[in-house]
């Protein structure tokens, strides 16, 4: 389980925000190669499209991610009171 001083030491971590920004700076890349080669030289593939589009979308979600948002989407851990045959030395 993640708490919320976890998540903002990752975060805040150097390596992460290089990742996040990176991640950010690749999509506006392939946006404007999207746009030089349907602009500039006609070239328009529908599915090239899409995928770039899901890219972006992903790398903002990304860089937005707050803590709230994976909050309710942790699992929640069960800690069985005891294992099992744990106490078969006990008896007998």
């Amino acid at each position: 389980m993640i708490d919320r001083e976890s998540f903002e030491e990752w975060l805040a971590h150097p390596v992460t925000e290089h990742v996040l920004k990176r991640v950010g700076e690749l999509a506006e890349q392939n946006k404007q190669k999207w746009i030089d080669r349907s602009w500039g030289q006609g070239i328009c593939n529908p599915e090239e499209l899409i995928d770039l589009k899901a890219r972006a979308e992903a790398a903002k979600d990304l860089s937005e991610l707050r803590y709230e948002d994976i909050e309710d989407e942790q699992p929640e851990r069960s800690v069985p009171d005891r294992v099992q045959g744990s106490d078969s030395a006990d008896q007998g």
